[in-house]
């Protein structure tokens, strides 16, 4: 079956053909170092690629390395990093069954329904695009590293990014280009079909894009304590703390200079998930060749979808969503809860007499059994529950292992 025509139908050849030719160089220039320890570091580096398609492009990357003393560590990036399209995003060409939920266009839902809002299937078709340009990434990041004398084993760290990503490679998601069609970004309507007389959309090409403009801002937290406790005198032992974290400030994009800004933070948008805050917390204990170790995730509270308004949402008087004003809300809650999963591990390990090092362990994942979040989705076809893969969706499970290292 034809692919672009029927859903769920065939996989497509791929053909296509282009080249690449590349010189790069880098340099380690240490500015300052004194004899108190302190010291500045400067690295550069320039790469030119000449693509077959789309012809020059330059990235480059400048870094500085500051040891303000001894306890403290600061570093800072400025660089202009570069993608070329990937073969699939050049050449590929996927057809597959999908919801419009709902079709902004009255038209065609009272020609469907007889009513003013409607959803049905159509058969959106991802298209590769030969023409391409490579996305390029602004990116600043600048950070700290602490480790105080007067605590020994504890390390802290500290690092802030800003990515600004030009003419990004990406799909913007069949409903989002019938949304925005409608909403006045008049360059997507080319990729929806709709028949001339009922304005039933048929198709809709969901075709990979220079998305005008991505930004993604957030900080990232990294503390470790090591200590020696001495529990038991005989035998040595160590106990490490380690905590991640990351918080997510923005996560947006325009299909054009001069759209919509569209936020993607706080939730699911196109099931991807880009909660506000992720963590991880893990506790090891060490006792001569045992080891024990502690695992808990975080996933902050999520919306699920970013592009509705709850009812919560409306009672509180927030009817925009991405510059679009909502006329009632979307659903009744929006809103899945904080997520913590617990993993353990159980390990031991030795030295033979020939000195091979060989360790076995014990894992369980999901050790408290814990259900996955559901949220609940809705097309022509019947409601349905689904799961992302964001959280663990296979409950409690064991694996053993072993190493052996000749």
């Amino acid at each position: 079956g034809s692919p672009n025509i029927f859903a769920f139908s065939t996989v497509p050849p791929m053909k296509g053909d282009y080249n690449v030719k590349e010189i790069f160089g880098e340099l380690d220039i240490p500015l300052l170092k004194l004899s108190s320890g302190q010291r500045v570091g400067l690295n550069l580096a320039l790469r030119n690629s000449q693509y077959s398609e789309t012809g020059s492009v330059n990235s480059y990357k400048a870094g500085l390395d500051f040891q303000v003393f001894d306890d403290l560590r600061v570093r800072g990036t400025l660089s202009r990093d570069v993608r070329e399209p990937t073969f699939s995003e050049r050449f590929d060409s996927q057809g597959s069954g999908g919801n419009i939920n709902p079709d902004p266009l009255v038209a065609a839902c009272r020609y469907l329904t007889g009513k003013d809002v409607c959803a049905y299937t159509v058969t959106p078709v991802t298209t590769g695009n030969p023409s391409l340009k490579p996305e390029q990434a602004d990116t600043v990041t600048f950070g700290a590293i602490y480790r105080p004398r007067w605590i020994e084993g504890l390390q802290m760290s500290v690092d802030y990014y800003d990515i600004q990503v030009k003419d990004a490679i990406g799909t913007l998601g069949y409903q989002r280009i019938v949304t925005d069609c409608f909403n006045g970004e008049t360059s997507l309507c080319q990729y929806v079909e709709r028949d001339p007389v009922t304005k039933v959309i048929g198709r809709v090409l969901d075709t990979y894009q220079n998305i005008a403009n991505t930004a993604v801002r957030g900080i990232d937290y990294e503390v470790q304590y090591t200590a020696h406790p001495d529990l038991l005198t005989s035998l040595p032992e160590t106990l490490t703390i380690r905590g991640f974290g990351s918080r997510l400030l923005e996560r947006s994009n325009q299909a054009s200079s001069t759209g919509l800004v569209n936020n993607f933070a706080s939730g699911f948008t196109g099931g991807v998930l880009y909660p506000d805050w992720k963590g991880n917390l893990s506790l090891t204990y060490t006792i001569d060749k045992w080891s024990v170790q502690v695992n808990e995730e975080y996933i902050s509270r999520a919306k699920i979808n970013t592009t509705y308004i709850d009812q919560a949402d409306w009672d509180a008087g927030r009817t925009m969503v991405n510059g679009v004003a909502k006329t009632a809300p979307d659903v009744d809650v929006n809103w899945l809860p904080n997520y913590f999963n617990t993993n353990l591990r159980v390990g031991y390990s030795s030295e033979t007499d020939k000195g091979h090092v060989w360790d076995v362990s014990f894992f369980v994942t999901n050790l408290l059994d814990k259900h996955p979040m559901i949220f609940p989705s809705n097309n022509s076809r019947g409601s349905s529950q689904t799961v992302s893969n964001n959280y663990d969706a296979y409950g409690r499970r064991y694996v053993l292992g072993m190493n052996y290292k000749f």
